[in-house]
């Protein structure tokens, strides 16, 4: 190539590169902050979930207003069969001996709650419930494992607990009431006893569910029998453990009640069986009333603890997916 033909590319390429420094000179500079400002602040309904820069902004504010509607359905729901029920009783003119009126449980109820015997008898209850659960849930949980681990005691125990559980309470009542006395030791073997079923067919159920991919992973590594249990077995246990100690506390609650109606002295059990015999059936509305809120109350206990110790499935729980 001669020297005039080299000079001559040499001018050209300098001419392309000062046009395009020019042109790119008089473009608008662009900044990260600018683009997000310019950026719509909705997407459209035709984009699908996770698609676009704001869905990741309007998916929680989605999630959080239906979180709060949905909480409104429970209250809702009892205004609407209070309303319901005045209107019925009302209407048909039923007797207070069979069914008394909104109006008249909450009389009653706060006529308990400003009688210092009704906390006395709460006190007591709330006691039985307690302690029989929390001796009924420990060995549940033991009884359950060596079940799902050791097949020998499973094909020994499990046909016993199942054929208990069988057994209705209120017949297992008056056993206990002669073994332990009409104090409040019957009433907690009777809690105990009731509420250990639903924990240990969930402790079983969990225990025998866990995923044979990662157990077989930890025994190509060179883990043990017990890194397994501890590592795969329990994480995916503690969720149904969890739903069987929600199920066992209701039944600790029936199981006590159930040991004061065949015989107490003190508790909210003994006390629908005054108010029966004295026919104040709304006074035995209010203490039924009392008995849900407590068991709202203990079951809404155990969920916060779940929240808290099997976090990896709270989002499925509070329904946001």
């Amino acid at each position: 190539m001669s020297s005039t033909e080299k000079n001559t590319t040499q001018t050209g390429a300098a001419v392309t590169s000062s046009t395009a420094a020019a042109a790119v000179g008089d473009m608008p500079s662009t900044t990260s902050d600018d683009m997000f400002d310019n950026a719509p602040d909705e997407v459209p309904d035709n984009v699908p979930d996770g698609a676009g820069g704001n869905a990741g902004r309007s998916g929680p504010r989605r999630a959080s207003r239906i979180f709060r509607s949905e909480h409104l359905l429970a209250p809702l729901v009892f205004v609407l069969v209070v309303a319901l029920w005045s209107a019925a009783v009302s209407w048909f003119k039923v007797p207070a001996y069979i069914l008394p009126s909104p109006a008249a449980i909450g009389k009653a109820l706060l006529r308990n709650l400003a009688d210092a015997t009704f906390y006395q008898d709460a006190g007591v209850t709330c006691a039985e419930v307690l302690f029989g659960y929390l001796f009924g849930a420990v060995v549940a949980v033991v009884l359950g494992g060596l079940i799902a681990e050791i097949c020998v005691l499973k094909k020994a125990l499990l046909p016993y607990v199942i054929a208990l559980q069988a057994v209705p309470a209120i017949t297992l009542a008056p056993i206990f009431v002669m073994w332990f006395g009409y104090g409040q030791l019957s009433k907690i073997a009777m809690s105990a006893l009731v509420s250990s079923f639903p924990i240990v067919m969930a402790t079983i159920t969990g225990l025998n569910g866990y995923p044979d991919e990662q157990a077989r992973m930890i025994r190509a590594f060179g883990g043990s029998r017990w890194q397994i249990f501890l590592r795969v077995k329990v994480p995916n246990a503690l969720p149904y453990i969890f739903s069987g100690l929600k199920t066992g506390m209701l039944l600790a609650l029936v199981g006590a009640i159930v040991g004061e109606f065949i015989g107490a002295k003190t508790g909210l059990g003994a006390r629908i069986l005054l108010y029966n015999y004295q026919f104040n059936i709304a006074g035995s509305y209010a203490i039924i009333i009392v008995l849900a809120v407590i068991g709202l109350a203990l079951t809404g206990l155990i969920a916060f603890v779940q929240s808290r110790v099997v976090f990896w499935t709270r989002h499925r729980s509070d329904g946001v997916k």
